[in-house]
């Protein structure tokens, strides 16, 4: 009895740490450069694009939530601009700033935004891929060849609430999965014993 119990837990807890998170279609945020790059003490735009929507169809982007983080040795943030400079398609009702919401931080920028349109008025007018914001920076010093801005979608929904990018998922460390591991075997040693 206590040989399968421990076989039991060694397989469950080994497919607990095979399981992955299901990725949701095709739908991507993706930052892209839309200035130059490497001129010290000039501006520098990063594009946040969304791609992979249908096209003036469903799905369309309602809502979105995203982390900016970059080298502040390297890099200034300012004040982004929602949409592509010509328009903004997420906020369709002329909501702005009651419906925008951009958090600056040391290294960081959370920029958010909900739309009140209906999802109708979302799908007709959203292309497959479009800027969802444009994030400038003051560049401080020559960047290196590595990237200093990376992107973390925090949540992305349609206008009718359906998750269009999963936030990140948090993993369990080794030592939490080795400390659980631990607690089955104390459980089927404390069975065994009492059993005895």
């Amino acid at each position: 009895m206590g040989k399968k119990l421990l076989s039991a837990g060694i397989v469950l807890i080994a497919s607990l740490c095979a399981g992955g998170r299901a990725q949701a279609g095709t739908i991507a945020i993706n930052l892209f450069p839309s200035s130059p790059l490497n001129i010290q003490n000039s501006p520098m735009t990063v594009d946040v694009i969304v791609s992979g929507l249908g096209d003036l169809n469903s799905p369309s982007v309602g809502a979105f939530d995203i982390t900016l983080y970059y080298d502040a040795a390297v890099l200034s943030a300012l004040t982004p601009t929602f949409g592509d400079g010509s328009g903004d398609v997420v906020d369709l009702t002329g909501c702005g700033a009651a419906c925008q919401s951009v958090i600056f931080l040391p290294g960081s920028i959370e920029i958010s935004e909900v739309s009140l349109a209906t999802d109708a008025q979302l799908n007709a007018a959203q292309p497959s891929s479009f800027t969802l914001v444009q994030v400038p920076f003051n560049v401080l010093v020559p960047l290196p060849a590595s990237a200093v801005v990376s992107l973390t979608p925090n949540y992305l929904v349609s206008g009718t609430g359906t998750e269009l990018i999963s936030p990140p998922a948090s993993v369990p460390e080794p030592q939490t999965w080795l400390l659980g591991a631990a607690g089955l075997l104390a459980l089927a040693f404390y069975r065994r014993r009492r059993e005895a």
